[in-house]
């Protein structure tokens, strides 16, 4: 990853209602991790595959904002410390899981998820797979689905928990939920295409504006 990094987040923090150990900082953490990641895809910067070629330029790519409804659907799956994907009918949402144990010395799970999710498409590749952004099942049996899932162009919401689990091995578990939900057979990942400079450009959802600063639109 290269270029320009930016800042998302509002200076007093998301607030939500009380559902686990998630500060509005962490929560605000969460969203400029998965932006900063989404705005420099969006404008071809990131490595796609150990090839070191480039994942192609988004069109479309929408800005994340922060879901307290997905959060707490997050933190419910974390409690119960299950290394497992949720049932689908108990979220209607895509979920990326993530688990650290001591041994790996991890001080900030909730950013080692997302980071751990988004190397997928530098150490796997999706372009060799479908050139076209299309979600195939190629493409997630090579295992990228948490990457496609960050990627998925037309998702607007996250929403994540965590939870500390004594057994297994005190494990750390990190949920997040993202909607509208992402890996689609047959969708596209994203549009490829030139990233927004206007607000014209923006046409996934009605009034949407373009943030020129990240390239990223913005659902209003």
């Amino acid at each position: 990853m290269g270029g320009r990094l930016f800042v998302f987040v509002s200076s007093q923090g998301t607030q939500c209602p009380t559902t686990g150990g998630l500060t509005p900082g962490d929560r605000d953490a969460i969203v400029d991790a998965h932006n900063k990641l989404r705005s420099s895809n969006a404008r071809g910067l990131e490595q796609d595959g150990p090839s070191g070629a480039k994942a192609p330029t988004a069109s479309n790519m929408y800005q994340l904002s922060y879901s307290c409804d997905l959060e707490a659907i997050a933190q419910s799956w974390a409690n119960g410390c299950q290394f497992a994907h949720s049932p689908q009918n108990t979220r209607n949402a895509g979920e990326n899981i993530y688990a650290t144990f001591p041994v790996q010395n991890s001080n900030s799970p909730l950013l080692d998820a997302p980071t751990s999710w988004w190397s997928e498409l530098a150490e796997k590749g999706v372009g060799q797979y479908s050139p076209t952004y299309t979600m195939t099942t190629d493409v997630f049996n090579a295992g990228t689905g948490h990457y496609t899932q960050m990627a998925w162009g037309a998702t607007t919401q996250v929403g994540c928990g965590i939870a500390q689990c004594p057994d297994p091995d005190s494990m750390t578990f990190v949920v997040c939920n993202y909607r509208v939900q992402g890996n689609m057979m047959g969708s596209p990942i994203y549009k490829i295409g030139n990233p927004c400079i206007k607000d014209s450009d923006c046409t996934t959802y009605a009034g949407s504006t373009c943030n020129t600063t990240s390239s990223l639109c913005i659902q209003h």
